[in-house]
């Protein structure tokens, strides 16, 4: 089993065990990602963490009941702790979901650390001894990866960083790495916040009247508006010297 390195202010006996997987709990695993962060920001160093999710679980959990599904957490969190994947940290999140700390790592190494660990799975099917049966499984991972400070704020940013670049994995297919990035209804996002929707259904229309771009008329809005006040700050000095010599 993977340990928590470091002088922790608290022991790892202290941190809550997960019965079936011997790994850290997701309450165990929060603090430990907040403690992360606070070392972080005070070394001035960078922390990664990266959220492990079973591909279609339940239909799994769903066709060889709850106790091969037991089986088969145990047996991935047990190639989890054996392998070498440069987590200092390995904790199971919830039912099927694990959790992997990577302290001074950048985002890109702990996207390739993920990687390699969830190609292992994909060319290594899992034996699994049940009471009627052996069966072979193979084990798809959906992974997202977020790092600190880079792309988050604190650590429950953080956390929900890599739970969004997980969720992205599974929408683009499962069985696959994704590192948090801005999306693109994100970034869209921002205009409206500064814009009243009528307005932006206005500027819509009139930018397909003239056959040119949104982004374009609000250009030429802001060039006039910074030209407006430029010239109101070029007078303005002058009133206020005036203003200046009749209180004198």
């Amino acid at each position: 089993m993977v340990n928590v390195a470091g002088d922790r202010p608290y022991a790892p006996s202290d941190l809550e065990m997960d019965p079936l997987t011997g790994l850290y709990t997701r309450a165990a695993a929060n603090r430990i990602v907040l403690e992360g962060v606070r070392r972080a920001q005070e070394n001035d160093t960078v922390i990664s963490v990266a959220l492990l999710d079973v591909d279609r679980f339940q239909a799994f959990d769903e066709e060889y009941g709850l106790m091969a599904g037991d089986a088969l957490l145990k047996r991935v969190a047990g190639v989890l702790s054996a392998g070498d994947i440069g987590a200092e940290t390995i904790a199971r999140y919830s039912r099927d979901t694990f959790l992997l700390v990577f302290p001074d790592t950048v985002p890109e190494d702990a996207l390739l650390a993920t990687e390699k660990t969830r190609s292992f799975f994909d060319a290594n099917p899992l034996t699994l001894d049940l009471k009627a049966k052996s069966i072979e499984v193979q084990v798809s991972l959906s992974c997202g990866v977020a790092s600190f400070p880079g792309q988050a704020h604190d650590d429950r940013d953080l956390l929900r960083k890599a739970q969004g670049a997980l969720l992205r994995a599974k929408e683009m297919g499962r069985g696959r790495t994704n590192l948090w990035q801005r999306s693109k209804e994100t970034r869209m996002a921002l205009k409206t916040s500064y814009f009243a929707q009528t307005q932006l259904d206005q500027l819509s229309e009139l930018a397909d009247d003239l056959s040119r771009s949104e982004a374009s008329l609000l250009r030429e809005a802001v060039d006039d508006l910074l030209w407006r006040y430029d010239s109101l700050r070029v007078r303005r000095p002058e009133s206020s010297k005036g203003e200046q010599e009749m209180k004198e």
